[in-house]
């Protein structure tokens, strides 16, 4: 299970599939990521834009990198099992099957046990 790590910037790789099977992601797609609670009833972090121009998208294959910075995991105070929810809104006059599908994948919350170093040192 991939960790998130409390007040450390967060960096993930993942191929979103439909249908079992990788897509190409619309032009003008949205997509955002957030971190939610097990039963997804509480928001921990987020939500963010994700970067479609990020190195290691691909868009053609369905690959993006969900990036989520330092600021919004050290907000997080629940630890354990999480997870991400990546949603995509696509723009007017895409099929159907792209509007508004949501993945999500299993997340562990990890307390950071390390405190930052003041900056300068």
């Amino acid at each position: 299970m991939t960790e998130i790590v409390t007040g450390n910037g967060f960096e993930l790789a993942v191929e979103l599939q439909k249908n079992h099977k990788t897509f190409a992601i619309p032009a003008q797609t949205v997509l955002q990521a957030a971190v939610v609670s097990r039963d997804n009833k509480t928001l921990l972090a987020g939500p963010v834009n994700i970067n479609l121009s990020a190195p290691g998208t691909d868009t053609a294959a369905s690959m993006i990198i969900v990036q989520i910075p330092a600021a919004l995991t050290s907000q997080i105070t629940r630890y354990g099992p999480a997870k991400l929810e990546i949603k995509m809104t696509a723009n007017p006059g895409t099929p159907e099957e792209f509007s508004h599908p949501s993945w999500f994948i299993d997340v562990l919350i990890v307390k950071s046990q390390i405190p930052a170093v003041p900056s300068g040192l």
